[in-house]
C-alpha cells in the first residue's frame, strides 16, 4: 500500500468518525431537549395539581361553613316552629 492509499483510508475513517460523532451529538441534543420538555411539563402539571388541590380544599371549607350555617338556620326554624306551636296551643 502506498502512503497515499493509507492517507486516503485514514481520511475516510476520520470522516466516518466525525459523521458518527455529529450524529451522536445531534441525538444527545435531541434527548436533552426532550427531557427538558418533560421536566417543564411535569413541573406545570405539579403546579396545576397543587393549585387544584388548594382550590378543592377551599371549596371543602366553604361547603363545611355552609353546612354549619344551614344547621344553625334549621335549628332556629325548629325553635321558632316549637314556639309558634306552643302559642297556638294556649
Amino acid at each position: 500500500m502506498s502512503d497515499e492509499n493509507i492517507e486516503q483510508q485514514l481520511q475516510e475513517k476520520i470522516n466516518q468518525l466525525e459523521t458518527t460523532l455529529s450524529q451522536k451529538d445531534a441525538e444527545l441534543i435531541d434527548m436533552h431537549q426532550q427531557l427538558s420538555h418533560r421536566d417543564e411539563t411535569e413541573q406545570r402539571l405539579v403546579f396545576e395539581l397543587e393549585r387544584s388541590a388548594s382550590d378543592l380544599k377551599k371549596l371543602s371549607e366553604d361547603n363545611n361553613q355552609m353546612l354549619v350555617s344551614i344547621d344553625k338556620t334549621k335549628r332556629q326554624l325548629e325553635l321558632k316552629n316549637d314556639y309558634l306551636r306552643k302559642l297556638l296551643d294556649i
